[in-house]
């Protein structure tokens, strides 16, 4: 369920930086030196932890994915 809320809060940059950072350990310099400015990349973040807090999507899930997540949904609850 949080993977889905990542997916539908954030643009595809958020979820590079926050997953990097926040998962994998990155720091700003090591994120930076792939494509952005250290001080860019901090900003990325901040937006990311912002919108993944926020109450609504920012994005809608595409309907054609809804059976399939059901499906995951289903499979990890044990049903």
């Amino acid at each position: 369920m949080a993977f889905m809320v990542m997916l539908e809060r954030l643009s595809p940059i958020e979820r590079a930086v926050l997953l990097l950072h926040d998962v994998f350990d990155f720091d700003y310099a090591e994120i930076a030196a792939s494509s952005t400015s250290r001080r860019r990349t901090a900003q990325l973040l901040s937006r990311a932890k912002k919108h993944v807090n926020a109450s609504e999507s920012r994005f809608d899930a595409d309907p054609a994915r809804r059976p399939a997540d059901a499906a995951l949904h289903a499979g990890v609850a044990g049903g």
